[in-house]
């Protein structure tokens, strides 16, 4: 039975621990002869260092009485005895109470002194047991009641600072332990028993000094304890209760010792996290680049004939530059992909013509839209084209001129035709 119990105990812990996280942050320091240098180690090298060097070294308590904690908490507790079964379990829990006094030795161990006590109940077969209360329960089996107490040494492990490495400020850590003590029964013909405790503490952070517990506890000990024949008994219980933490409540990390290879190994791991990571900005822009030459890919053949024109143009030193048109579709005054190819070189070719100024001059198609609205889109024609001009390829404003002509008929041989800028 109470083997069975203490494996139910021990059970939770895996749940409690699991959401812990590891810190990939480390320091590091070199040998005695060097001064101490901050690492910040890749998350596999991170894993490594904390393998090799556990949390249960690297950390000191300078003084003895650092590290110091008292708790206190209730609950309830059950007795499993022989024939406890038949009884009902609503009629053998029973409250108890604890006061523990403990340290911390280093993050991850710990020992503790814990007194706790209260009233046992259960049933028996016969009446030689030894805390009989005279009455049966509806089985026909004697009833038993008696007072205990029990102390008991154990040994601490937080699981949560030994897989989640050690963080004062962690809200929740998971602490199983194991001891052993002794129990008296508080009665004129009582018993004391050594016994065999475990359990897990849940502690929950309200501040830097005091904790709020949920303890989870069983023990096993001899049968004489209740006059029964066999050989263990056990008594489990669960307790709420408080911890105050007295100062010094931290540890100081006294640094590790690294050979001059592992703080190379360390180095080129950083070298190689920048490396990772300027690999990724040169995949970008390789994937950019890539987009914008499948766009150049659109370019019209017509385009790519003007273009050849103006580059032909453009070999002689004084070019003499033809107007050049520029359409719209109706009500818009966005320059097209494709003009914007072609304004690219006549901007090489005004370049090649200081001193000299070209007017820009803006129409639109009277056939729709007042003669009001009309001249200020032509105006805004003109005016997107010097934009580009000027902005994009680098002419200079002084070279150019912009004027707004409004609605015309048929400037050339539609009235669609009529919609664009004319440079000359």
């Amino acid at each position: 039975m109470g083997k069975k119990l203490l494996a139910l105990l021990f059970a939770t812990t895996p749940f409690f621990v699991s959401g812990q996280e590891k810190s990939d942050s480390v320091t590091v320091v070199q040998n005695e002869s060097k001064p101490i240098v901050l690492a910040q180690l890749l998350p596999d090298s991170a894993a490594a260092f904390t393998e090799k060097y556990p949390a249960w070294v690297g950390y000191e308590t300078n003084r003895f009485w650092d590290n110091w904690f008292i708790s206190a908490g209730g609950g309830v507790q059950m007795y499993f005895g022989t024939a406890d079964r038949k009884e009902e379990l609503t009629k053998r829990l029973t409250p108890t109470a604890d006061f523990s006094v403990g340290k911390w030795i280093v993050p991850t161990l710990g020992l503790r002194l814990q007194a706790s006590g209260g009233e046992l109940k259960g049933v028996a077969g016969d009446q030689s047991a030894l805390y009989l209360t005279g009455e049966k329960n509806k089985d026909g089996f004697w009833k038993q009641s008696w007072e205990q107490v029990n102390a008991h040494l154990d040994i601490m492990v937080n699981l949560s600072n030994w897989i989640g490495g050690y963080r004062p400020n962690r809200f929740y850590e998971a602490v199983p332990y194991i001891g052993f003590g002794a129990m008296h029964a508080c009665r004129s013909n009582g018993l004391t028993v050594l016994t065999t405790n475990a359990g897990i503490v849940h502690k929950f952070r309200l501040c830097e000094s005091v904790d709020i517990n949920l303890e989870m506890k069983g023990m096993i000990f001899d049968k004489k304890f209740a006059g029964e024949a066999g050989s263990m008994n056990a008594l489990g219980g669960v307790t709420a209760g408080i911890s105050y933490k007295f100062k010094q409540r931290t540890f100081r990390n006294t640094g590790t010792l690294l050979t001059d290879k592992e703080l190379e190994l360390a180095a080129a791991q950083q070298e190689l996290a920048k490396a990772k990571a300027s690999l990724v900005v040169v995949e970008e822009r390789n994937k950019k680049l890539h987009e914008e030459l499948e766009a150049a890919a659109l370019i019209t053949a017509e385009a790519a004939e003007a273009v050849e024109a103006v580059e032909k143009a453009m070999e002689n030193p004084t070019v003499r530059v033809n107007p050049v048109v520029v359409f719209f579709n109706i009500n818009t005054t966005q320059v097209s992909d494709r003009d914007r190819v072609n304004l690219r070189y006549i901007a090489k070719a005004i370049q090649q013509n200081p001193g000299k100024i070209f007017t820009i001059s803006g129409y639109a198609d009277n056939q729709t839209g007042s003669a009001g609205y009309n001249l200020r889109l032509s105006q805004k024609r003109a005016q997107n084209v010097y934009n580009l001009l000027t902005r994009e390829f680098g002419v200079d404003p002084d070279q150019l001129k912009v004027e707004g002509k409004g609605g015309v008929k048929n400037l050339f041989e539609s009235s669609a035709l009529s919609r664009a800028a004319i440079i000359e």
